[in-house]
């Protein structure tokens, strides 16, 4: 059988979950660069994130053009194109409503064409630390009693309350995915972002299922994807190591915003304790 893909990957994830360091670890994997489309809609060729950088000492991804707006019959060459690897990324999808979609209207052998090797790679990270990533901007504290404000006239806080309180409901969704209770996904690798983080062995077995090299080249490195770190953006660049991801929870210590939204979501706490174990001291 002829193939088009050697590697095909579709990674789901949430915002604020580990996505891009998960990714370039997997990218860096392959000897020569891989083909990757950021934060798709629902075709990889018509993102408007077609990534081809991560770092200027690393050459993780092929130069990606800009194919968004491109017609189709000029996009079916790259489409069409043999690839070692694809990488292709969902970020914040109803995980149902979307891959019951992909299989009623997408042809996705036309879209992405047939694969060898074929995963779905699902990231999660502890509901704590997300939530704290989620809400905290561009190196500030949204919930901090000091409010700024957008042009609008809408509290910063306001937004960050909101917009965690709305992807709370989606994390259970994707906790639940993770440990099998929902079965959307195909040939599903599930990742936690957290043991990858702080478990080398764990790296070494996800890259064994996957029948790669083990590499940890990129583990310094934080993608320039959008603005990097929620904490420290890309200024730690070449020492992401240093970045406290497991932690993230301690900058909203005493806020009682945080532990406002971390106590109405009891299914959530219970479904973060049970795979990650309780990742914040007693509160």
């Amino acid at each position: 059988m002829s193939y088009r893909n050697e590697f095909e990957f579709r990674a789901f994830g949430l915002k604020r979950s580990g996505n891009h360091p998960i990714i370039m670890w997997i990218a860096s994997l392959f000897d020569n660069p891989v083909y990757f489309y950021n934060c798709c809609d629902v075709d990889p060729f018509r993102t408007r994130f077609p990534e081809n950088k991560v770092s200027e000492v690393l050459n993780l991804f092929h130069k990606n053009d800009d194919t968004y707006r491109w017609n189709e019959e000029d996009l079916d060459e790259i489409r069409c194109k043999k690839k070692n690897c694809i990488i292709y990324s969902y970020e914040n999808k109803e995980l149902k409503e979307f891959t019951e979609f992909i299989k009623d209207y997408i042809n996705e052998e036309y879209m992405v064409g047939t694969s060898k090797h074929c995963y779905d790679i699902l990231i999660l990270r502890d509901f704590y630390n997300f939530v704290a990533s989620t809400i905290y901007k561009r190196r500030r504290n949204v919930l901090s009693n000091h409010k700024t404000n957008y042009d609008d006239g809408k509290d910063i806080w306001v937004d960050g309350y909101m917009r965690v309180l709305k992807l709370s409901k989606l994390w259970v969704e994707y906790a639940k995915e993770f440990i099998e209770e929902t079965d959307y996904l195909n040939n599903k690798i599930s990742i936690s972002f957290n043991q990858w983080v702080s478990d080398e062995y764990y790296r070494m077995f996800i890259s064994s299922i996957l029948g790669l090299r083990y590499s940890d080249k990129t583990l310094d490195y934080i993608g320039h994807f959008g603005q990097g770190s929620s904490f420290s953006n890309v200024a730690l660049d070449g020492q992401a190591k240093d970045l406290d991801v497991l932690n993230r929870w301690k900058a909203f210590e005493d806020n009682s915003l945080y532990w406002n939204i971390i106590d109405n979501n009891p299914e959530a706490v219970e479904l973060s304790n049970r795979i990650f174990g309780r990742t914040v001291d007693e509160y």
